[in-house]
């Protein structure tokens, strides 16, 4: 049972395409500062969009679903085919009323809501830039643009703040040639 917790909790901390859960290095994986997971493709003999090296977001769900303790009883002897149907089996089992791959559009939207560089959230995920943007603009409704924007103002606000009290570039200019005559 909690192997598919396990997995759930993964994938949407993760976003990972599902059965690329069959292709984490364990070995590396999971380590603390920021437990940072690796997904080698010659594990499971290739992925979509081959090795790389995902950061998680939310950072807390690590220690919130236990995940830098690997429970992987249901992975066992597992192919991405058959692994794909009993997740598919469980998840209707359990009547959630969405597919897994959902828990990926959403760490997408996250990573956009928590300001993370495009380019990053499409490396995490495996992709282009183009084509990171392409898959996921559609699943950012105005709530989540709301956030981006009030993310951008607030930060705008703090370098305002971060300015004031800093001497003008004239005023230190005038401050190097008193020095420069002393």
């Amino acid at each position: 049972r909690a192997s598919w917790g396990w997995v759930y909790g993964v994938i949407a901390t993760y976003g990972l395409r599902p059965h690329e859960i069959l292709a984490i290095d364990y070995e590396k994986s999971f380590q603390p500062k920021n437990y940072k997971l690796y997904i080698n493709e010659t594990i499971t003999e290739g992925t979509k969009t081959g090795s790389r090296v995902v950061f998680p977001l939310h950072f807390e769900w690590v220690d919130l679903f236990d995940l830098a303790n690997p429970k992987t009883k249901v992975l066992i002897n597992k192919t991405i085919v058959n692994f794909s149907i009993l997740l598919g089996i469980r998840t209707r089992q359990r009547e959630i009323n969405f597919p897994a791959y959902n828990l990926r559009h959403r760490y997408a939207v996250r990573g956009h809501e928590l300001g993370v560089p495009v380019d990053d959230m499409a490396r995490w995920m495996g992709h282009s830039i183009e084509k990171h943007t392409q898959i996921y603009q559609k699943y950012m409704k105005e709530d989540t643009h709301d956030v981006v924007y009030d993310a951008v103002l607030q930060r705008a606000e703090e370098l305002k703040k971060i300015k004031q009290g800093r001497p003008s570039y004239a005023e230190l200019e005038k401050k190097l040639e008193n020095a420069q005559i002393f």
